[in-house]
């Protein structure tokens, strides 16, 4: 039986509390980024987008959403979420372990819980939504940028950015100019800051890489 197949029916047989917790143990041990994947699929796909949203104890599985996207990128040897509360996770890459760091950048006032509670769909907006998205992106994205340089972390540390703005498809190359030239002014509180918009990883030592798609 497929994991897939097999979440259904283990959510009915236990509580979405008890469920959440013992997958989030999963996942705090290492694991290979295709095995990380393919169970946070699931399991994102086992919980409605309201409880995902809402719940407290849901966090880390919109974290592992983000991290699993990052191991398409980096392709670590493993990866794993973090039972500490700083950082949010850890990948090894060359026999070294990384810490890092994960936000999630939105929209002034957007608020996520809200736009999905009660089976709610957020719409897609108009076409000016989404030309004023583009010109907000930029000092979004350096304000989150600087809020988590103003905590401790340790000097190895990578600050990973989901870009959560969908302009669907408007001003690319402006957006990815914007997104490069916060990256270049910010802070060397990180290794490296990451920023993951779209199909693109962005990287603070100016590097642009485009999802790869020998395995999805």
């Amino acid at each position: 039986m497929s994991l897939s197949s097999a979440v259904p029916n283990v959510i009915e047989q236990m509580s979405l509390a008890d469920y959440l917790l013992q997958e989030r143990y999963w996942f705090q041990q290492p694991r290979t980024p295709i095995e990380f994947l393919e169970r946070i699929r699931c399991v994102d796909a086992a919980i409605d987008s309201e409880f995902l949203f809402n719940r407290n104890d849901a966090k880390w599985v919109r974290e592992a959403l983000i991290l699993a996207a990052y191991g398409r990128f980096m392709r670590p040897t493993w990866q794993r979420l973090s039972s500490e509360t700083r950082p949010d996770a850890i990948i090894s890459e060359f026999g070294l372990e990384i810490p890092i760091e994960i936000s999630m950048v939105i929209e002034d006032g957007r608020q996520l819980g809200t736009e999905y509670r009660g089976g709610s769909v957020p719409s897609d907006g108009k076409l000016s939504d989404w030309l004023a998205k583009t010109e907000t992106i930029e000092s979004m994205l350096a304000r989150r940028i600087a809020a988590k340089a103003l905590k401790p972390y340790s000097s190895d540390t990578r600050l990973l950015v989901y870009l959560n703005m969908n302009e669907w498809g408007v001003r690319q190359t402006e957006v990815q100019s914007a997104i490069l030239a916060v990256l270049r002014q910010s802070t060397n509180q990180f290794s490296y800051i990451d920023v993951l918009w779209k199909d693109r990883m962005l990287r603070s030592s100016g590097d642009v890489h485009v999802l790869p798609g020998t395995w999805v």
